[in-house]
C-alpha cells in the first residue's frame, strides 16, 4: 500500500473502534479524514453513513451509501446498507433491487441475504422468501436452530413437499439431534397431507430417536407410538404411549398427559393419530397435539 493508503486504512480502524464506542461524530471524522487519506476507501463511505444515521441524519446516511455503491457496485455491504436505508426512507422497490443486487454480488454474505429475506417478507412476496431462506441453509451447514427454523417456515406456509425434504436433508445432516429424527419421524406417520406420510420410514426415525433419547422422554415415546400406529402395529404403539403418559403424569404435564389419553384411545380401538390442520377434512374429529415439550 502507499502511505496515504494505509494511513486512511489506518484512521478507518480507529473511527470502527470509536462506532463501537458509541462516538458517533468522533467515529464519522474519523471516517472523512480517511477518504482524505484515500478517497477509494468504500467502506468509509458506508461507516461515515452509519455514523450519521446513528446521530439521527438519515438523509445523509443516505447519500452516503450511495456514494459508497456508486464508488464499488460490487461491494455487497454497500449494497445492503443502501437497500435497507431505502427501503426504510419509503422507497421499497429501489431497496429491494439494491438488496438483491447485495444477494447477486455477495451470495454468501448472511447479513445480506437475511434483510434481503425481511424485506421480501414484509412486501408480502413470501415464496420469494422463503427461496432465499432455503438457498441460506447451504451457508449455514453448522447452524442446527436455522434449519429446523427454515423447515417450520415451509411448514407454515404449506410447502409441505419441501419441509418434508428439508427436514429429511437436516435429520442427516445433523444424526446426533434427537429433535430432528423426533420431528420427521412426527412428521412421516401424523402430517394431515397423505401424501407426506410414510409409516415405515416414520418407525425408522422415530427408533433413531429413541435411540438418542432413551425411554424416558415422553415426548419420544408419544412420537414412537404415533408411528407404530400409523404402521399398523397398535399394541407397540399402546405400550408405548402407556409409557409416556405415566411419564407425563409424573412430570405434572397436564396438558401432554390429555392429549396422551385422547391418543392412547385411538390407538386401543386401532386407530392411527393423525394431526388436524385448519383446512383438512380427514381429521376434523381428531385430537390436536398440543404444545408437549419435543425437543432436546
Amino acid at each position: 500500500l502507499e502511505p496515504s493508503n494505509q494511513f486512511g486504512t489506518l484512521l478507518g480502524q480507529l473511527g470502527f473502534r470509536l462506532l463501537e464506542q458509541r462516538q458517533f461524530k468522533s467515529a464519522e471524522q474519523l471516517f472523512r479524514q480517511a477518504l482524505t487519506a484515500d478517497p477509494t476507501l468504500t467502506f468509509a463511505h458506508s461507516m461515515i453513513g452509519v455514523s450519521l444515521q446513528a446521530q439521527g441524519d438519515a438523509t445523509q446516511a443516505l447519500a452516503e451509501f450511495q456514494r459508497a455503491v456508486d464508488l464499488d457496485p460490487s461491494n455487497a455491504e454497500a449494497q445492503t446498507l443502501l437497500g435497507v436505508a431505502r427501503f426504510t426512507a419509503g422507497e421499497p422497490e429501489q431497496g429491494l433491487r439494491h438488496l438483491q443486487q447485495a444477494v447477486e454480488v455477495g451470495p454468501r454474505n448472511k447479513n445480506a441475504r437475511q434483510k434481503l429475506i425481511v424485506a421480501l417478507r414484509r412486501l408480502g412476496r413470501l415464496g420469494e422468501a422463503l427461496t432465499h431462506e432455503r438457498e441460506m441453509l447451504r451457508f449455514t451447514q453448522s447452524d442446527f436452530r436455522k434449519h429446523m427454523a427454515v423447515v417450520q417456515a415451509f411448514v407454515d406456509s404449506g410447502r409441505s413437499d419441501e419441509a418434508k425434504e428439508l427436514l429429511l436433508d437436516t435429520a442427516k445432516t445433523f444424526p446426533e439431534r434427537i429433535e430432528a429424527a423426533n420431528d420427521l419421524a412426527w412428521m412421516l406417520a401424523t402430517y394431515d397431507d397423505v401424501s407426506i406420510r410414510d409409516s415405515a420410514a416414520a418407525v425408522i426415525w422415530a427408533k433413531r430417536a429413541l435411540a438418542l433419547a432413551g425411554a424416558n422422554q415422553y415426548p419420544v415415546l408419544d412420537t414412537a407410538a404415533a408411528a407404530y400406529a400409523a404402521n399398523g402395529d397398535f399394541e407397540t404403539a399402546t405400550k408405548l404411549a402407556t409409557r409416556a403418559l405415566e411419564l407425563a403424569r409424573e412430570q405434572n404435564n397436564t396438558t401432554a398427559a390429555t392429549e396422551l389419553e385422547q391418543r392412547l384411545t385411538l390407538y386401543r380401538a386401532n386407530q392411527p393419530f393423525v394431526e388436524r390442520n385448519e383446512s383438512s377434512k380427514e381429521t376434523q374429529n381428531t385430537p390436536r397435539r398440543g404444545e408437549a415439550p419435543r425437543r432436546d
